[in-house]
């Protein structure tokens, strides 16, 4: 019973001691700080709180330790190491918190910016062995006499880390100069690999290729190489591909058709401004085309070239400009082409008896127009005819899907078999609308010379003709209220047609 009530007494006083309560509502703060903390984090970034959790464990270990050797002994000396012990837990704990609060959410998820690996690093290793250093002092223990016992140990350890070391210092030499930024692409001269910088630590460099291939670089090597930066000093980078034209075609046609297809192009940047060189005349007859264009999302560039691609080839295509090769001499052949073509007349035809403003026209007229037809092939997302330009062109949609815009906004939509651009045919007025290529488009396109031909020889088709877009647009203005109204607005609309007509074809 004396015994119980003995260290009942000693349990007593230890709870009445300041630093009993301390350390506890020390542990218990840590942990309020660690799940704050992995709340705060990126979801990705949680498993670096594993050390910390870890010495919190190690920390209520010690507390326990103290507690029981307190209870259980009268060895102050012990306690009082136990407690020097876990004075270093808890600043070691502290210093992982603040760097990962600083760089993990202040830096990276509150202001969005990208730090790297290697100064998070050394930021923490000197917290670790600034706490160490203190800790081991409050302990008792003399670095002064550490470092030069273990000055042997640190020349050896030197010597098997040179290589290490070098890059060591290679990072931080890259970091004080800063060629180059996490999310930066860059490629080291005469080498194959460009990819994005993921992450600079103490040894190397990580950077991640289209290809999603990770390529680790050591710094030294870095330090050592020329390193071509496509990000710096701005996003802006140019891109050459090359075209090949057979040596009859005249360079300036080819200049303006390629020119015409970058305008066009998504992707590709207006300013600086595309180019167009003709850079060499081949042995082999052919006539090499550099074309120059810029970009600002460079891990978009194969994307990017190849719509360039595309559209170049389908502008020299409805050009008729055929193919050409640097290396080899190669004659171009378009299989069955006269039979193709007469499949194209009749499928006109076919187009054209079901377009109010062709079915009046004899059959004879109609072979006319179907021969003299142009078939016209453009890609997806194409524009085909802009709003406001001059444009004499009537378009017949053989296949595909085209969108009209009115000031950028869609409209309608049309599909195979409609047909667009009768007004400019008719009376040379600028376009009304846009029309863009939703998906890839076969196109048949009549010239305003080949059907003023043929008014010129049916001239009272003009009449017909005209009344017709008198009733069109008519409708698509909505001015019909009755039918007198509607009889008198065709008539006086029907006599402005006609006599546009007149003038533009002059007959």
């Amino acid at each position: 019973m004396i015994f119980f009530i003995h260290w009942q007494n000693r349990f007593e006083n230890l709870l009445q001691q300041p630093d009993f309560f301390l350390g506890w509502l020390t542990l218990v703060l840590i942990l309020i700080f660690l799940v704050g903390l992995r709340m705060l984090l990126p979801l990705e970034r949680r498993a670096t709180l594993r050390f910390p959790f870890f010495c919190l464990l190690v920390l209520v270990g010690l507390e326990i330790l103290t507690l029981g050797v307190s209870l259980l002994t009268t060895f102050t000396s012990l306690v009082t190491t136990l407690e020097g012990l876990a004075l270093l837990v808890i600043l070691v704990i502290l210093a992982r918190i603040a760097t990962l609060f600083t760089f993990e959410v202040v830096a990276s998820h509150w202001f969005k910016r990208k730090i790297p690996k290697i100064l998070a690093d050394i930021v923490q290793a000197v917290l670790y062995a600034s706490v160490i250093a203190y800790g081991l002092r409050l302990l008792g223990v003399q670095l002064t006499s550490l470092l030069v016992t273990s000055a042997l140990l640190t020349a050896v350890i030197g010597l098997a880390l040179q290589e290490t070391l070098g890059n060591l210092v290679s990072g931080l030499t890259l970091q004080a100069q800063q060629p180059f930024e996490l999310g930066d692409w860059i490629q080291l001269e005469g080498r194959q690999s460009i990819g994005e910088v993921t992450e600079v630590n103490w040894r190397a460099t990580k950077i991640l290729t289209l290809d999603r291939v990770e390529v680790i670089i050591p710094n030294g090597v870095l330090a050592k190489n020329d390193i071509l930066n496509y990000t710096k000093p701005t996003p802006v980078v140019r891109r050459n591909i090359y075209v090949y034209s057979r040596f009859s075609t005249p360079p300036q046609r080819v200049h303006e058709l390629i020119l015409e297809a970058l305008s066009e192009t998504p992707e590709v940047l207006k300013s600086p401004a595309p180019s167009v060189v003709t850079n060499k005349f081949l042995d082999n007859g052919t006539t090499e085309y550099w074309v120059r264009f810029f970009i600002d999302a460079f891990h978009r560039r194969d994307i990017i070239d190849g719509r360039v691609r595309d559209r170049i080839w389908y502008a020299l295509e409805r050009a008729e400009i055929e193919p050409a090769f640097a290396t080899s001499h190669i004659i171009w052949h378009k299989p069955e082409q006269v039979h193709q073509r007469t499949v194209e007349i009749q499928d006109v035809k076919k187009h054209l008896v079901h377009i109010p403003y062709f079915d009046k026209l004899p059959t004879q007229a109609l072979e006319k127009l179907a021969e003299r037809i142009d078939r016209k092939l453009y890609a997806p997302g194409e524009l085909i005819i802009r709003q406001g330009d001059e444009g004499r062109d009537f378009f017949i949609l053989q296949t595909g899907e085209v969108s009209i815009l009115i000031n950028q906004v869609e409209v309608n939509q049309l599909q195979a078999g409609a047909y667009f651009g009768e007004m400019s045919l008719l009376t040379g007025e600028p376009r009304s609308a846009s029309i863009r290529a939703k998906t890839e488009v076969v196109l048949y396109v009549l010239d305003p010379l080949t059907f003023g031909e043929v008014l010129r020889d049916y001239p009272h088709l003009a009449s017909e003709i005209s009344r017709t877009l008198a009733q069109r647009q008519i409708q698509l203005d909505q001015l019909r209220e009755k039918e007198d109204s509607v009889e008198e607005e065709v008539e006086r609309k029907s006599t402005q047609f006609l006599d546009k007509i007149k003038r533009f074809f002059s007959f």
